[in-house]
């Protein structure tokens, strides 16, 4: 595995503590590669055996935390895409950071008048299309 010596952990998909070791540590990882851009995107790409413990729970929208480099603490990424390498018998997990969670939701039409600051929040926290455990 490349980078950091930190096994990368994988959770569920509605996790909110994340000091355990989720669903599982992803053992055997045959590559684990975290790329940043400045001021852009912030990536992970891993690859895991299509046989691995944990392969059949290695499903969209679920966090993997990984460390980023040598140097910074673990960080945690969000599944967007997997891929399958039959052939080579690998898993491919693209994730991007989750900080940009609320960058790919949408807003559904609404509408606030004589509200309050909080009241407008909640109502734009409520009609996000995909929800979201973020607090405004």
């Amino acid at each position: 595995m490349e980078g950091a010596d930190l096994i990368p952990i994988l959770y569920a998909e509605n996790e909110t503590n994340f000091n355990h070791n989720g669903l599982g540590a992803l053992h055997g990882t045959i590559e684990c590669l975290v790329t940043e851009e400045r001021n852009g995107a912030f990536e992970l790409e891993l690859v895991y055996p299509v046989d691995g413990a944990l392969a059949k729970e290695i499903t969209g929208f679920k966090f993997v935390m990984a460390k980023p480099n040598d140097v910074d603490d673990p960080h945690l990424f969000r599944i967007y895409e997997i891929g399958k390498n039959l052939e080579e018998g690998t898993i491919t997990v693209y994730a991007a950071t989750k900080t940009n969670d609320l960058g790919a939701n949408l807003l559904e039409h609404v509408v606030v008048e004589n509200v309050t600051a909080e009241e407008a929040m909640n109502a734009i926290h409520d009609g996000l299309i995909e929800p979201t455990n973020d607090r405004f």
